[in-house]
């Protein structure tokens, strides 16, 4: 897909690998696969997807039919499939059955790519699948909007990255400022909030 995470967890790793190894390795972008077309299907090595391979409801047939083929197929998900009340795309994800569609994907994915142990457990656990793997997410610090722009300074930085999804996240720190304030800490230390957006 065209989403943040699929840029960061699909797009740009597959494109470094290419630009890294160019003689081990071609890679496509392909946002409309033709997966009912054998042949093309066929001129791939490996097929790496972000939550669903096609439409959720063809998701099991074409994982089979990649299998028949002899193409090893890898779903990849960064966070779990059933986001708790507090997330902004709640509503959407249970009125639409995304949590379920997604967890029905896992169960019938060949192998699994995820974030962290933790979540890799917790896949493996629900799904009883063994073929999953863990790559961390990561960025390009050579991209522009990750150069660092130093600004020299006596206070220590506490800095917080995340966006309007992880405002629960962000309660956690509730009470801190006070708690900083009250021992005398304000003039040693600086706060900075990066990237929220109030969607």
């Amino acid at each position: 897909d065209r989403t943040g995470v699929s840029y960061f967890r699909s797009t740009k790793p597959h494109i470094t690998l290419e630009t890294m190894f160019p003689n081990e390795f071609h890679v496509d972008i392909e946002y409309e696969p033709k997966l009912d077309d054998d042949e093309w299907l066929k001129q791939y090595d490996i097929i790496h997807y972000h939550r669903t391979l096609g439409p959720y409801e063809k998701h099991e047939q074409l994982v089979n039919k990649c299998k028949e083929l002899g193409i090893p197929t890898f779903m990849d998900i960064d966070d779990h499939w059933a986001p708790g009340p507090h997330h902004p795309a709640y509503q959407i994800i249970k009125n639409n059955q995304i949590d379920k569609k997604i967890l029905n994907n896992l169960r019938t994915a060949e192998n699994i790519i995820t974030t962290t142990p933790v979540f890799a457990e917790e896949i493996t656990r629900v799904t009883k699948n063994e073929n999953v793997f863990v790559l961390p997410n990561a960025i390009d610090p050579t991209e522009k909007q990750f150069t660092p722009n130093p600004e020299k300074s006596d206070r220590i930085r506490i800095g917080w990255l995340g966006g309007s999804s992880h405002l629960k996240d962000l309660e956690l720190l509730n009470g801190l400022v006070n708690s900083l304030k009250s021992d005398g800490l304000m003039d040693k230390i600086q706060f900075v909030l990066c990237g929220f957006d109030l969607r």
